[in-house]
């Protein structure tokens, strides 16, 4: 009697389904970049999995939002129809909450930042039974939800080494709330657009390694096209395949939409203040420094660009000084009479500005980063100035005013482990750079410092 039990447990054993969970499944998304700021993605895929005993339909949909630059919310969600053996089982998958945020850029070619994700419980629980009298065995295939919270936190890049290619990546950790599951999730993508961004060739590959638990070990890749379509739609046909110890591959499809958030929920920036235009020509000799300058002409170039919208013409004078009459502008009645020597000069010129150059600074400061992991520093430049406007016509003198023009970049990224006594030193080249930047700024703040016009405009 005991051997014949012993046959019939041994011959009516339990065969389980390889459909796992979605938690088990590595999320090929998980390195992809925010969506760009007052923007929002829909997305819906479809793909059909089969392999020799199997086949997976799945179906699913998200909604992106990026709410800030470097900062974008998600939420995503898919069902299942699973068959095999004579058994079937279909339900929807866990609900999943996301968050990336992704402070750090470097020219606008490598980016990083850290995706979060929320795995909710919502999923279909229970876990049918099917008796295969072929093969004399109970079918069981698991629920399709973890049962339990869960979460993933990983790392992410992308690097676009040109206009036709970019290269992303993402390494995490994902664990269940009460840390009966944990596992290791890495992945990296491929995107190639030779002709253009209206036809993408694109390849992902992530893979799960179980560290505690009983969810296996799961691979999964994704090759295709990406196609923009007009009015913000796109295409995604591709090839779909989970690589477990029997594969499951098919084709999918998926269509997606990017639109703008209505201005009431993103209001549009405000524009650009427009400084006054004035009548009458203007004159505009270099700046005076009495100190050490990264570059007096560049400074003048840009207050003489940044002038000529505000005035008929703006004419570069090359020196205050006249002949016979050196500029000097501590002693009143010598500084009058050097702008009746030049009013005499140019009788058709009304306006004259003097720039003094009263301090200029480049500091590097902290910035954002991942504490421990990566920082990106930025480089400061101030530049203060003193502007006076003169009416030659008139032989009257505006008030001065004091201009502060600041600009700010991205100074590289910095692992504290590996980091240097030398990079921490900023170079002329930067420096240069930074402060030209600040020289564009101040053109600008110049010219929205001018005195109103007689009229009040």
């Amino acid at each position: 009697m005991k051997a014949k039990t012993l046959i019939i447990l041994l011959l009516v054993c339990s065969l389980e389904a390889l459909s796992w969970p979605s938690g088990a499944r590595p999320d090929l998304a998980s390195g992809g970049k925010p969506v760009p700021p007052g923007r929002y993605r829909l997305s819906g895929f479809g793909t059909t999995l089969t392999n020799d005993t199997w086949e997976d339909q799945r179906f699913g949909g998200s909604f992106e939002l990026g709410v800030a630059r470097g900062l974008a919310l998600s939420v995503a969600s898919s069902s299942r129809d699973v068959s095999g053996h004579g058994a079937f089982q279909n339900g929807a998958e866990d609900l999943r909450l996301g968050l990336a945020v992704w402070p750090l850029s470097y020219k606008e070619r490598l980016r990083l930042g850290l995706n979060g994700q929320l795995q909710l419980p919502t999923g279909f629980r229970d876990q049918e039974s099917y008796y295969d009298s072929t093969a004399n065995a109970v079918i069981s295939l698991p629920a399709f939800s973890l049962e339990q919270t869960a979460g993933q936190l990983s790392l992410g890049g992308s690097w676009a080494p040109g206009r036709a290619a970019e290269v992303n990546g993402f390494a995490g950790y994902f664990g269940t709330s009460d840390n009966s599951e944990q596992a290791l999730r890495w992945g990296m993508g491929l995107a190639l657009t030779p002709f253009g961004r209206t036809i993408a060739a694109s390849f992902q590959y992530a893979q799960s390694i179980t560290r505690v638990g009983n969810l296996p070990d799961t691979e999964a890749l994704r090759a295709g096209l990406d196609v923009r379509l007009p009015w913000g739609f796109a295409v995604h046909p591709g090839v779909y395949a989970e690589l477990e110890s029997d594969p499951l591959m098919g084709a999918s499809v998926g269509l997606s939409f990017t639109g703008f958030m209505p201005r009431s929920v993103f209001p549009p920036k405000p524009k650009a203040k427009v400084a006054p235009l004035r009548s009458g020509a203007m004159l505009l000799p270099p700046p005076i420094s009495s100190q050490p300058m990264a570059d007096n002409n560049e400074l003048w170039k840009q207050l003489k660009e940044s002038l000529t919208p505000s005035f008929e013409v703006v004419l570069p004078l090359e020196s205050l000084d006249r002949p016979g009459l050196p500029f000097d502008e501590i002693n009143r009645a010598s500084f009058w009479n050097s702008m009746a020597a030049i009013h005499a000069a140019y009788p058709e010129m009304r306006w004259l500005l003097i720039t003094h150059v009263e301090d200029e600074t480049v500091t590097r400061e902290s910035g954002t980063g991942i504490p421990l992991i990566v920082s990106q520093p930025k480089l400061a430049a101030a530049c203060k100035l003193r502007v006076q406007l003169i009416d030659l016509y008139e032989q009257s003198a505006y008030p001065e005013r004091i201009v502060l023009a600041t600009a700010m970049m991205n100074d590289g990224l910095r692992s504290p482990i590996i980091s240097t006594v030398e990079r921490e030193n900023i170079s002329v080249a930067d420096a240069r750079e930074i402060t030209l930047l600040a020289y564009r700024n101040a053109g600008r703040e110049v010219a929205l410092s001018l005195p109103p016009r007689e009229d009040g405009e």
